[in-house]
């Protein structure tokens, strides 16, 4: 499913967004999808591509919000297709106990604030730039838990 996805969404993403501003969408929503389960997700951690895949989601859905005057009736059915896709997805992982739906929120959230970041003007700067360092500082804080809890299993190798 995964490679799919990535296929499928990833290089239109590319292409809207340049390499580098895809990569930083793709790593970052990955790793904030892995907090998100981390932080959210007592069964299991969710670590896999299905956050960054849906980090990429976020950022279309970032691009046609911030697009929309200027595409009208292609982004807001492009938004409908986002929204049913997504819709379908947490479905499917609320039935499916192995699909981390944590993962998958974090990851299109984290994609959606990256890519609002790339395209944000001069009036939305501050907002965009205020919601990413909240982000920062939640995957540093995520991760400094991992690290924290994880510690004597560290020590051990």
């Amino acid at each position: 499913h995964d490679s799919i996805g990535l296929l499928i969404f990833g290089a239109v993403a590319e292409r809207l967004y340049g390499h580098f501003r895809f990569a930083a969408i793709y790593i970052l929503a990955g790793l904030t999808g892995s907090v998100a389960s981390y932080l959210l997700n007592a069964i299991t951690v969710g670590a896999g591509a299905s956050g960054a895949i849906f980090g990429v989601m976020g950022a279309f859905a970032a691009f046609f919000v911030s697009s929309r005057h200027e595409l009208g009736e292609t982004a807001r059915q492009s938004l409908s297709g986002i929204a049913v896709l997504l819709a379908i997805n947490l479905f499917f992982g609320f039935a499916t106990p192995e699909i981390d739906n944590w993962a998958h929120l974090g990851g299109f959230i984290g994609g959606w604030v990256v890519s609002r970041l790339t395209l944000s003007g001069a009036g939305e700067g501050r907002v965009t730039v205020l919601l990413a360092l909240l982000l920062l500082i939640l995957t540093a804080a995520g991760f400094g838990l991992s690290l924290f809890h994880n510690w004597p299993l560290i020590l051990q190798r």
